[in-house]
């Protein structure tokens, strides 16, 4: 926030949530329902959204590999938590678009990513 605060002339004056989103939260996106999952590790708040098969997990998970956790906030037992308790239950057909990197499915991240097993 004070790096907007620095540079509100770009940006205008800061606006403040009047709604946090939160595990289980649903919305309508252009029509379609999007499931919010609380995804810690990488970040405290982090969240992904889950619509119609497809999984956008941000910095939580990537093809083969996962978040940094090195950030404050970040812890690795949250993260792999996240992924292995909540991500893996959806079906494995899943299609993750990551916050960086190409997309994968989570039926290539059970059979492949090292740091699932």
């Amino acid at each position: 926030m004070k790096f907007i605060e620095q540079r509100k002339m770009a940006f205008g004056k800061m606006k403040r949530a009047d709604h946090f989103l939160k595990e289980g939260d649903e919305f309508i996106f252009s029509g379609k329902k999007v499931e919010i999952i609380e995804t810690p590790g990488h970040s405290r708040g982090s969240l992904s959204y889950y619509v119609d098969g497809l999984l956008f997990s941000g910095d939580v998970l990537f093809q083969n590999s996962v978040g940094r956790t090195d950030l404050p906030g970040g812890n690795m037992e949250e993260l792999l938590y996240s992924i292995k308790e909540k991500l893996m239950k959806l079906p494995g057909e899943t299609r993750v678009f990551p916050g960086h990197g190409p997309e994968t499915t989570l039926a290539m991240e059970k059979a492949f990513n090292g740091y699932l097993r």
